[in-house]
């Protein structure tokens, strides 16, 4: 029986699959595991029995079926973020989601004596006439294919590699720096060799590094992306500890060597000495194998893994080194497409992002643990949403990314700091909260761990221990607002507007620009503030907080019916696509309102307590709404707002702002 669905056709029996009626080249295994699933589609199939009943007894490890459901997925065109036929069910399993029926089609058969198959048009499906397909035949294509997979798998991953023996190799100490680095910059390491597995080795282990050496508390490292910036520059590296406001630059020259798949990579840490003098340290010299093979990786990250502890041994004694779970990929294909992903965080635009997401679900299938990847996705996902006006989908898809990254390696702060974010952004600040007063103990020396916790408090009407939580964050990394995007609304809100301005970061970001605008229109700077708006949506047309920044722009020209007319737009927007995220909202309310619509803004201030934005003071305090001050609609949201102030800090002990 020949099994329907979309354009495709399954014949289990004869190990085939058509496209069109065009055969589609899968193993055998592939399509054993897409009829197991499709008889069982009405529910979700879990990995242990997919193993059990695919694999026939045959003990292969997970990672098996997971390069399945990837070959599987290719062959349907199933895969990035579609999922429209085989769908992942994170910590279950899978389940097969398409439309089945029966193909009727009989212009083509599989007869080996007449030459083969032939081709035929699309099918015509049956709407779902039988609740399961017929089981599978043995063949003897099954019996030879553990033999020939393994006969692939050694050619592939482990032939190169044992053409040179590479023993353990541990870097030695050379130098000893005076006193505690207590923040560091990395720069991407760089390759003699111009190819490209040269290239991601180098980066490979710059980034791994970074990672590695973040977890550690009372260190600071900045984001490679600093150390690009500060190279692309032109800067020696003493220029650049004091460009950072570092204590020292690490940087690392990757040489080809003279052992085939082995490099010499050279680690130096730069400093200002107490004179102002450059001073270099070398950290080691070692001799690595690229990471392009599968018995190769393990060496690759054992070596790593030892370059990381040497490093930070040098940087203060009283770091301790750990074992970060997640970190540390399995494969080295998903490896070196997160790193791809990684090189276009930097460029990416609304438009490309897919790419991008491609990139990183590709790595995540051949290494679902692979933490590190996770928390890359949810940030990726999230951009979408909060900057390019994505469905809400986008920020439930990252709240699940984040969420997976944590509980892979609870150590890492961004994985908290984003899921923080989505929590509160999808108007469940109590949740957040809760989350973060779980996981202080692990995440708490870390700036963002600071930043996330102002983030709650803001949305939760906390301004004064928001305030004391940015200054703490900025306290241990003078960067962190620039290098993660974040502005400090809760001085703003707080009326504290010169020591908003001193704190946000500066640059061309269109929520920046937006949020400088709005702050120095406030206290009557208009001129500045029109400078600031308006080459905000040259920079980002598709971008939300362009828009926001054309619409105001307008208004402080005097246009207020254009000003409405944009930010009515952004409003229908976000309402077609699901997006919730209070405090967006409330700067809807905020410009409906300046530009003279009361009933229009008094809505979307409803909206915004909806949304979780239940901030009195951010209210009350806003002088766009000082024209409706009386209003009993008013004074009854903002009461609205005082109930839920109070029961959170209830809650959590917390003085109430009220």
């Amino acid at each position: 029986m020949r099994l329907a669905f979309g354009e495709f056709a399954l014949d289990a029996e004869a190990y085939e699959l058509r496209r069109s009626g065009v055969p589609v080249a899968v193993e055998p295994r592939v399509v054993e595991f897409l009829a197991y699933l499709i008889e069982h589609r009405d529910r979700v199939v879990a990995k242990d029995e997919l193993l059990l009943e695919v694999w026939k007894g045959q003990h292969v490890s997970e990672s098996a079926l997971t390069r399945c459901v990837y070959e599987a997925r290719r062959a349907l065109g199933d895969d990035g973020e579609r999922q429209d036929l085989v769908k992942t069910v994170y910590g279950r399993g899978y389940q097969f989601v398409g439309t089945v029926g029966i193909d009727s089609d009989t212009s083509y058969h599989t007869d080996a004596d007449a030459g083969g198959v032939g081709v035929h048009s699309a099918p015509d499906a049956v709407q779902d006439p039988v609740a399961s397909s017929s089981p599978l035949a043995l063949s003897r294509w099954l019996l030879l294919l553990p033999v020939i997979v393994g006969l692939v798998l050694w050619f592939k991953f482990d032939q190169t590699s044992k053409q040179v023996p590479l023993e353990e190799e541990l870097p030695v100490a050379l130098a000893s720096l005076p006193g505690t680095v207590e923040r560091l910059v990395i720069v991407p390491f760089s390759a003699d060799d111009d190819g490209p597995d040269a290239s991601l080795t180098a980066l490979s282990v710059s980034d791994q590094l970074w990672y590695r050496l973040a977890l550690h508390p009372g260190l600071v490292v900045r984001g490679l992306e600093v150390g690009a910036a500060l190279e692309s520059a032109g800067l020696e590296p003493a220029a650049m500890v004091q460009e950072a406001r570092v204590d020292a630059v690490l940087t690392g020259q990757l040489e080809a060597g003279a052992l085939g798949e082995r490099y010499q990579l050279i680690v130096r840490l730069h400093e200002q000495g107490l004179e102002g003098e450059p001073r270099s340290f070398p950290i080691g010299t070692y001799q690595i194998p690229a990471f392009s093979s599968r018995s190769a990786l393990q060496r690759f990250v054992r070596v790593r893994d030892a370059i990381a502890a040497d490093v930070v041994e040098h940087l203060s004694p009283t770091l301790i080194s750990s074992e970060a779970a997640g970190i540390s990929p399995r494969d080295p294909e998903a490896l070196r497409l997160y790193l791809q992903a990684r090189e276009r965080f930097a460029t990416i635009s609304c438009g490309d992002a897919d790419v991008l997401l491609d990139l990183l679900d590709r790595s995540l299938r051949l290494d679902p643990d692979f933490a590190v990847a996770w928390v890359a996705k949810g940030f990726a996902l999230y951009s979408q949403s909060w900057s390019c006006g994505r469905e809400v989908a986008f920020v439930d898809r990252a709240l699940e990314a984040a969420r997976r990254g944590r509980e892979l390696a609870p150590e890492l702060p961004g994985a908290v700091f984003l899921e923080v974010t989505l929590l509160v952004e999808l108007g469940r600040a109590e949740e957040a909260y809760a989350l973060l007063l779980e996981v202080w103990d692990t995440v708490g020396t870390s700036p963002l761990a600071h930043l996330a916790r102002a983030y709650v408090l803001r949305y939760a009407g906390f301004l004064e221990p928001a305030m004391e939580s940015v200054d703490r964050a900025l306290e241990l990394d003078p960067l962190v607002l620039a290098e993660f995007g974040s502005a400090p609304l809760s001085f703003l809100y707080h009326g504290d507007v010169e020591g908003f301005l001193e704190r946000l970061p500066a640059g061309d970001v269109t929520a920046d620009r937006f949020y400088r605008g709005v702050a120095l229109a406030r206290v009557g700077r208009v001129e500045e503030a029109h400078e600031m708006l308006e080459p905000a949506f040259r920079l980002n047309p598709a971008d939300l907080f362009a828009r926001l920044a054309s619409s105001l722009t307008a208004i402080l020209e005097g246009d207020d019916a254009t000003g409405l007319e944009i930010v009515r737009g952004v409003v229908r927007q976000r309402q077609r696509l699901g997006t919730v995220d209070g405090e967006m909202t409330f700067k809807e309310a905020q410009l409906l309102a300046w530009a003279g619509s009361g009933e229009e803004a008094l809505d979307r201030l409803e909206a915004t307590l909806e949304a979780g934005f239940f901030c009195p003071r951010c209210i009350e305090d806003e002088p766009a709404f000082a024209p409706w001050r009386d209003d009993p609609r008013y004074l009854e949201l903002v009461a609205r707002a005082q109930t839920r102030h109070r029961a959170f800090a209830v809650r959590f002990s917390l003085a109430p702002e009220v």
